[in-house]
């Protein structure tokens, strides 16, 4: 009896220092997930490789990965420059294009007071300025990839089965086959996110573009690509890469910042209830409701980079769900 009760302390010990190693090495764990979400993306593209060539899994990797290199460099070389420009233009364009909308807003009694309570409250426009600034910069840091999610992406991609082994040896002997299918499932469920949402991202940077381009607004490089990046965060996301254009449309008047408000929310209707259901169909439905709470929560806990993973967090963590809990305990079928 002594030694049941020994085991029972032993792996309630081993389950809080876990509990403890993710949340004080969150981050860690964090760019982990990241570097599984992007060795999803770099198997998923050497595998179309392989199946038009016939050549090996790694062979087929390596080419994928220098033609990443090559297209990133390529697009560094041709839109940085132009991408810099416009950026030390914007950050020059919002304080004025602020003050611009604050004295309109003055014309009417209540707006003018609301300017004056947020000012007087410490959001002036150069710090909001700074805040979006500081916003846009780590969005762009952490999709271009810092060089240990590269890495670890690529040794997740060059080897999965070595790491998918290593992971069920921390499950019973009895369970591996189960945990092996847990984890494929979550896998492929992730795929499916990831490719969709990058389908969803390039609709809504090249339909931008063209509104903007059609409504002769300055900036597009800029705001089209801050526009496909933040939709990569749902809700929270469109609404900041908003903020930057209605500002800079302002100064050419209350009517083109309305029509650069219904582009916006026009491209957003169209992603939301036409594409997004037809290119997620085949992965876990989120509800509205909640993936807002999950950015909430994930945000709040973990930070910046929280809140930009929140959402595959939450698709690895229903799949994971409907799987051990809703069919393995309460015996049920998931809901389609």
């Amino acid at each position: 009896m002594s030694a049941q009760y020994l085991k029972a302390w032993a792996c309630g010990a081993v389950v809080v220092a876990l509990v403890l190693t993710v949340w004080f090495a969150s981050d860690i764990f964090l760019m982990a997930f990241a570097g599984i979400l992007f060795a999803i993306l770099l198997r998923t593209a050497s595998d179309a490789v392989a199946r038009l060539t016939n050549l090996g899994a790694g062979v087929s990797l390596a080419i994928t990965s220098i033609a990443i290199v090559a297209l990133a460099s390529l697009a560094g070389w041709f839109v940085a420059p132009n991408m810099s420009a416009e950026i030390d233009q914007l950050r020059s364009d919002l304080p004025p294009a602020w003050g611009e909308l604050a004295a309109w807003l003055h014309k009417s009694q209540w707006a003018g007071d609301l300017v004056d309570r947020i000012q007087r409250g410490g959001l002036s426009y150069r710090q909001a300025a700074g805040h979006f600034l500081s916003a846009f910069s780590t969005v762009v840091s952490a999709v271009g990839g810092s060089v240990v999610v590269l890495f670890l992406g690529l040794y997740f991609a060059a080897e999965p089965r070595l790491y998918l082994k290593g992971m069920l040896k921390l499950v019973p002997k009895s369970a591996e086959q189960r945990g092996g299918e847990v984890l494929c499932r979550t896998g492929e469920q992730l795929r499916h996110w990831l490719f969709g949402k990058l389908s969803l991202m390039a609709f809504v940077g090249i339909s931008t573009s063209i509104g903007l381009w059609w409504l002769n607004m300055p900036l597009i490089l800029s705001l089209a690509t801050l526009a496909a990046l933040l939709d990569f965060i749902p809700n929270i996301g469109p609404i900041i890469s908003a903020v930057p254009a209605l500002l800079i449309a302002f100064t050419k008047g209350p009517v083109t910042a309305l029509e650069i408000l219904v582009l916006y929310v026009a491209v957003q209707v169209i992603e939301s209830y036409i594409l997004q259901p037809l290119v997620q169909k085949r992965a876990v439905s989120l509800p509205p409701s909640v993936t807002l709470l999950s950015q909430v929560l994930v945000g709040s806990l973990f930070g910046s980079l929280g809140l930009i993973l929140a959402t595959p967090l939450t698709v690895a963590g229903l799949t994971m769900l409907n799987m051990l809990y809703v069919e393995d305990i309460l015996k049920k079928r998931p809901a389609a």
